[in-house]
């Protein structure tokens, strides 16, 4: 498996991804939900997306510092040093990074839904 892990990562990339794959799925979402919750604007659509996109953003730190980085039993076998996962700067700083990618994945969304009729 690490042979197929890339020697360096490039951060644009990630966040850009995260954006468009966090935007369609809020799209689905709110294609479904879009009657059912009452959609009458694009505000609330955005508000509606940026709470729950933050909320995961909150819910995946949680997880991190409390629980993942404090394990023994779930190692990556090519992440051979464990400190790179249990330093709580790198999850604080990917919570930090999830916020405006959390906000532009909910203006995508809520942009779908208004064009949708």
């Amino acid at each position: 498996m690490s042979k197929k892990v890339p020697a360096g990562i490039n951060m644009l990339k990630v966040v850009i991804s995260n954006i468009v794959v966090f935007a369609v799925i809020f799209g689905i979402i709110g294609t479904i939900l879009k009657y059912t919750l009452g959609f009458e604007n694009f505000m609330d659509s955005f508000i509606y997306f940026l709470i729950f996109g933050e909320a995961l953003n909150l819910f995946e730190i949680v997880i991190d510092l409390v629980w993942w980085r404090n394990t023994s039993r779930i190692r990556f076998s090519f992440i051979p040093e464990k400190e790179m996962y249990q330093n709580p700067k790198k999850h604080v700083d990917s919570f930090l990074r999830g916020i405006p990618s959390f906000a532009l994945s909910a203006l995508l969304a809520a942009c779908i839904l208004c064009i949708l009729p």
